[in-house]
């Protein structure tokens, strides 16, 4: 009994003395927290894990506190003035004149906690300017570690954004616009970033009622000029999905020397196609783009041949596959020939079933994606066939390295249960799956060789499990990793078996095997 108390000592003082481990601890509270919500206590009031840890626990309360003050973006900048003694003026909170040494103390300890914060666009309607005044009077800029910024136009194009850009670890803005913004107000909020954060690194630039179709999206250049742009010569990442970019904008992004990550929406203007390439984008590798698929080849040539590693492409051609088939086929061989893609995700337009006569040409179409030897993940949305022995010749083969497969919708005869030992036999390093397999209505399954193959979730949409629990027999024999499995109806009762029965009894009969050692 004493040395099992003393083990246990030693592994509680290893875990509180492991900083790394806690703070993957109180990250995965707060994640919790931001996607379920504080649990409730038997009183019935919420509390949050990590104000109990900080609480609770003295080696733990620093890094949960900074965990907590880390990223305010729910909470915006109440928590802040919560410090403070309450007052307000004219419906505005305002700081009150009397605060004591000790506050200001108080305030300068959680100030430099905040690595993220948000100002939506009530927060000009809120909070009086005297308020920021204040705060700066006792520490300038306010937040001196801040890293992300998210703002509101409203409170981006006011003063007291100067009090918080001069952080120098200040590397993330997003900009939060709406429909009826004027191009000298966007401009200038850009310019006076550019200004105070020469170094910026990741530029977001969103508008909610363009994002939600609630109003017609405009182009980029009625919110700001690509030059207005090029005097963030650190810029890594630059983000605008609610405004179209034309080509000649995207043109001009390409002598950005530094940009890796870019993520647009292009109109439909580009030039007539030819085979002039440019040595453009020389540093991007991740490229996420809405555009119409007829295009694409265009686009793909103002990229510095070899850079690109991964693509996420949404059409918006809204064109059926016997229209745009020469299209994408096009597309496809481009890709293959100027990029050693890791990751690519392709979403076309689906009108429904395809026809039996498409069928093949559909797999002529997907047949140049298997010449991406270096791919770890695909997703891909459109009208495809898709069959057993096209998954045993040319998909498994192909993608050693393939770590996630989603292709969730499939035409025509659907690939059965026996290309799952193909897969896991040709692609050791899958961990995720998302294709329909379908099994036979009479449970009737051919042998299979037992594996440890490492998958860990597989979907099998809009496809019935008539047997699940030899279903769930069968996939425990090849993949004893798994802990989730989707589908269609019968598959949650696959799932519960492999959690509640397959499971338990493979750890019985290893906890016994281990004890014969």
């Amino acid at each position: 009994m004493d040395l099992n108390i003393a083990i246990s000592g030693n592994i509680a003082t290893d875990i509180l003395f492991n900083t790394d481990l806690l703070a993957i601890i109180c990250k995965d509270l707060w994640d919790t927290v931001k996607t379920d919500g504080c649990p409730v206590s038997p009183s019935g009031a919420h509390i949050h894990p990590l104000l109990s840890l900080a609480l609770t626990c003295k080696a733990v309360s620093s890094l949960a506190l900074d965990t907590l003050w880390g990223d305010t973006q729910t909470y915006g900048f109440q928590p802040v003035l919560r410090i403070f003694p309450s007052a307000s003026s004219a419906n505005l909170q305002v700081l009150p004149e009397d605060i004591p040494d000790q506050t200001w103390i108080r305030f300068r300890q959680y100030a430099s906690r905040v690595r993220s914060i948000t100002f939506d666009r009530t927060s000009c309607a809120r909070f009086s300017s005297s308020v920021f005044l204040r705060l700066a009077e006792y520490q300038s800029p306010v937040f001196p570690k801040l890293q992300c910024l998210r703002s509101d136009v409203s409170f981006a194009a006011s003063p007291s954004i100067l009090l918080f850009l001069p952080a120098k670890t200040l590397n993330e803005i997003q900009l939060t616009f709406n429909p009826s913004t004027d191009l000298t107000t966007s401009s200038a909020c850009i310019r006076v970033i550019k200004w105070q954060v020469p170094s910026l690194q990741t530029l977001h630039i969103c508008c909610p009622e363009f994002d939600n179709g609630q109003y017609q999206a405009t182009p980029f250049t009625s919110l700001c000029t690509i030059a207005n742009l090029a005097g963030f010569k650190d810029l890594r990442s630059l983000t605008i999905k609610s405004h179209f970019v034309d080509y000649d904008a995207i043109v001009q992004l390409s002598a950005f020397d530094n940009l890796e990550v870019l993520c647009v929406k292009s109109t439909s203007n580009v030039p007539s196609d030819n085979r002039q390439t440019q040595d453009g984008f020389p540093s991007l590798k991740s490229l996420h783009i809405s555009a119409k698929v007829s295009e694409m080849p265009r686009i793909l040539r103002l990229i510095r041949q070899g850079t690109l590693e991964m693509l996420a492409f949404v059409d918006t051609s809204n064109e059926a596959f016997p229209t745009n088939s020469e299209f994408m086929m096009d597309f496809h061989r481009e890709l293959i020939a100027r990029f050693p893609l890791r990751n690519l995700s392709l979403t076309y337009y689906r009108a429904g079933q395809l026809d039996k006569a498409l069928w093949a040409s559909s797999r002529a179409v997907f047949e140049p994606l298997y010449e991406l030897p270096r791919l770890r993940s695909i997703h891909f949305v459109g009208e495809l066939a898709m069959d057993d022995e096209t998954i045993k010749t040319s998909l498994a083969p192909s993608w050693p390295h393939i770590e996630s497969i989603s292709i969730p919708h499939l035409s025509g005869d659907l690939p059965s249960y026996v290309v799952l030992s193909v897969l896991a036999n040709c692609c050791p390093r899958l961990v995720s799956l998302d294709i329909p397999i379908i099994f036979p209505d009479d449970g009737m399954l051919s042998a299979v060789e037992v594996l440890s193959h490492r998958l860990q979730t597989f979907k099998s949409v809009n496809t019935a499990a008539k047997k699940p629990s030899l279903i769930a027999r069968f996939l425990d024999r090849i993949f004893p990793f798994l802990v989730r499995v989707e589908g269609g109806s019968g598959w949650t009762e696959v799932d519960s078996i492999l959690r509640e029965v397959c499971q338990p009894i493979r750890w019985d009969q290893h906890q016994r095997e281990r004890g014969h050692r």
